[in-house]
């Protein structure tokens, strides 16, 4: 499959930090919006992650991915602290059952 289901899926792992980020994809009004979701676990210095920690990792960013598509909210009027939208409207403005049917030539 060559498009993700999530889009924007991006893991870091480097000595600093593991870090997952996507986007996922809510409705408001008729719209679409992308609402960007990271997590982050700083690494104690000098030491790595084992892969156990790293699934406990993703499975904290599922969970929070999960909550969103049940209980989150996009507020249209939010900004960052630089000024940018924290929910900026998808490029894709048609419903997420016809977005993943298009990824599978449904």
């Amino acid at each position: 499959m060559s498009n993700p289901i999530y889009p924007d899926v991006e893991i870091v792992d480097n000595n600093v930090f593991f870090e997952i980020k996507s986007s996922l994809r809510k409705e408001k009004d008729g719209e679409w919006y992308e609402w960007l979701h990271v997590h982050k676990y700083y690494k104690k210095k000098g030491s790595d992650i084992t892969c156990e920690e790293k699934i406990k990792h993703l499975n904290i960013f599922h969970s929070q991915i999960y909550s969103t598509i049940i209980l989150g909210e996009v507020q249209t009027d939010a900004k960052s602290l630089y000024g940018d939208n924290l929910f900026p409207k998808s490029k894709y403005q048609t419903s997420e059952k016809d977005r993943i049917k298009g990824l599978f030539n449904i």
